[in-house]
């Protein structure tokens, strides 16, 4: 499939591929959040992770949206990181999921159904996909509440081994069909930030962002 957009905007945020030098304000997030993911994202039990490791990650990242498996966003606005969201070829061959987390200091505003509504749209528009899913542990309501907002259907709930303390052991997972997006995107243009708001989300989120005094090397293997 054609590759997705490194960069895209919407009414508040910039969504920027990442790449190695994002490696400190991603350690920033994730150390700040890291009680609020370790309930529900398995990879935050192996936080906190040195800076190499961040890298290599952060390489590996590189390596799989270069080859058209996986697009790894931040969502900013300014410097401030409050983000990140994934996109994934995973399941059937018509069909990108979309993964999420966010900054334990930008919650309850809406930045993530924000971020997910545009890169729904970006995947979508890619000519092998008709479905994009958003699968997460059923207890997981903050998690829920995107793909609901946004009008996906539920599709299934299928038993999964417990991976995370606080999950239940079901995945839930929404779809929405390239058929139903633009009924749902009309629905959600009335709920979209008004310029003023996105205004006042920019005066809100740029806070100073401690740097890592060694950040990922630019060399490459």
């Amino acid at each position: 499939m054609p590759l997705p957009p490194d960069s895209l905007t919407t009414g508040r945020l910039v969504l920027r591929r990442l790449t190695m030098a994002d490696a400190p304000v991603l350690a920033v997030s994730v150390a700040a959040s890291l009680e609020r993911l370790l309930p529900w994202m398995p990879w935050a039990a192996r936080e906190p992770v040195t800076i190499e490791q961040r890298c290599d990650r952060l390489s590996t990242w590189q390596r799989l949206w270069d080859e058209g498996s996986e697009f790894h966003y931040g969502a900013f606005i300014g410097d401030a990181h409050l983000a990140t969201v994934g996109v994934h070829r995973r399941g059937a061959a018509d069909t990108l999921e979309i993964g999420y987390w966010a900054h334990v200091d930008h919650t309850g505003h809406g930045y993530v159904t924000e971020a997910v509504a545009a890169l729904t749209t970006v995947a979508l528009a890619q000519p092998d996909v008709d479905r994009v899913e958003i699968c997460h542990d059923r207890a997981n309501l903050a998690s829920g509440a995107v793909p609901h907002r946004l009008g996906f259907s539920l599709a299934r709930d299928e038993p999964r081994r417990l991976v995370a303390s606080s999950e239940s052991g079901i995945t839930r997972c929404w779809e929405m069909r390239r058929r139903d997006w633009p009924a749902a995107q009309a629905a959600l243009e009335t709920r979209l930030p008004t310029a003023a708001e996105a205004g006042r989300a920019a005066e809100l989120a740029c806070t100073t962002i401690p740097s890592d005094p060694t950040p990922c090397s630019t060399t490459s293997d």
